[in-house]
């Protein structure tokens, strides 16, 4: 029992380890903003584009943010977002 519940301790100080060098990592680093592409646009969805998200993008330093990094970057700039959507349009 004791093996387990060691066992169940380091994976949960694994993950918030993981989510620590996470959150440090979007610290150090910063978007290029020039290298986001959009995706999911509908003009359907005007003028929301609720649908609208950022496919691809890199940090500056060259280095391309993964699909976690992209979903946060979406949630937390959904302004940039929507315009995005709406200039790929024009």
């Amino acid at each position: 029992m004791k093996k387990r519940t060691l066992q169940i301790a380091l994976f949960n100080l694994k993950e918030k380890t993981n989510r620590i060098l996470h959150i440090l990592r979007l610290r150090t680093h910063q978007v290029d903003f020039d290298t986001l592409e959009i995706s999911g646009v509908d003009s359907a969805d005007y003028p929301k584009f609720c649908d609208a998200y950022f496919e691809k993008g890199y940090f500056d330093d060259g280095t391309e943010l993964n699909d976690e990094e992209l979903s946060n970057l979406t949630d937390e700039h959904g302004d940039l977002a929507n315009e995005m959507a709406f200039e790929s349009l024009l």
